[in-house]
């Protein structure tokens, strides 16, 4: 179980621009072609001290 220790709001405004950047840069890359844009996927892995957060496109992510 996920428990917050985070500001919300904080938490919040994090999580919303990098979503925002992944999507951005995906639909940027993809513009031209003809497919579909990849889906990019958000990992929330629960640690005992920490809480890592994984925004991945295609073969590349950002860790948080």
């Amino acid at each position: 179980m996920l428990v917050n220790r985070y500001v919300p709001t904080h938490l919040h405004q994090m999580l919303f621009e990098l979503v925002k950047n992944s999507l951005r840069a995906v639909q940027e890359r993809f513009m031209d072609d003809d497919n579909e844009s990849p889906p990019i996927r958000v990992v929330v892995a629960d640690g005992i001290e920490d809480v890592t957060i994984k925004v991945l496109q295609l073969s590349f992510y950002i860790c948080l």
